[in-house]
This record gives C-alpha cells, sequence and structure tokens, in this order.
C-alpha cells in the first residue's frame, strides 16, 4: 500500500532529522511487527485443515457386526445440526443437505463466536 509506506518512511525520516535513536528503533518495531504478522496471516490462510463433520453415529452389538450381511441396513438418525472440526476443535455448526447433488453442510455459525 503506497501511503502506508510513505507514511513510514515520513515517520522514519522525522525519527532519523530528529536524531532519536529509541523512537526508530520503536518505529522499526512497529512496522517489521506489523509485516510480520501480515506474512504469517497469509501463510495460515493458505495452510489446508481437515474439516470433518461427522453425520450419524449408531450403536450396535459385537453380534450384530457379526451376523451383517451384504445389503443389511443399519438406521441412522442424523441431527439436526452437526458440529464440523478441525484437529477435534468445533469451529462450525451446521446443517446436513444436498447442493448440486452433492452432500453439503450450510454454516449456520462459527463456534468461535460463541466463546468471545
Amino acid at each position: 500500500d503506497m501511503a502506508r509506506a510513505a507514511a513510514f518512511y515520513d515517520a522514519l525520516f522525522a525519527v532519523i532529522g530528529a536524531g532519536d535513536i529509541s523512537r526508530l528503533v520503536a518505529v522499526l518495531q512497529r512496522e517489521l511487527t506489523h509485516d510480520w504478522q501480515e506474512a504469517v496471516s497469509r501463510q495460515l490462510q493458505a495452510a489446508e485443515v481437515e474439516l470433518i463433520a461427522t453425520l450419524a453415529t449408531t450403536t450396535v452389538t459385537l453380534g450384530d457386526i457379526i451376523n451383517m450381511k451384504v445389503g443389511d441396513v443399519i438406521p441412522l438418525t442424523i441431527a439436526d445440526r452437526i458440529a464440523a472440526t478441525v484437529d477435534g476443535v468445533p469451529v462450525v455448526e451446521s446443517r446436513y443437505g444436498i447442493k448440486n447433488g452433492q452432500y453439503a453442510l450450510k454454516i449456520g455459525r462459527f463456534l468461535a463466536d460463541a466463546e468471545t
């Protein structure tokens, strides 16, 4: 951003002209920290993660599993709201559906919003 760069250089030259080394260090630290934060933010946003949404679970006995045959049906109940997780941490609450012929989740809310 040109305006930000111009403001940085104006502040830098003013500090250098005044001979105030401590202010020079403070300006450099603030700007370098800001640039570092932006770089880390860009890298984090590009990182791929696995989003897991368990649509249903059920309980069966070991005997049920032993006696299962190809074609048997296991009844499932899908919850109205499904939490999707990343590394076991719930991140969104969603609803299950189908869009354009594919299974899909419609985000209802971000769970981090509920904690803050």
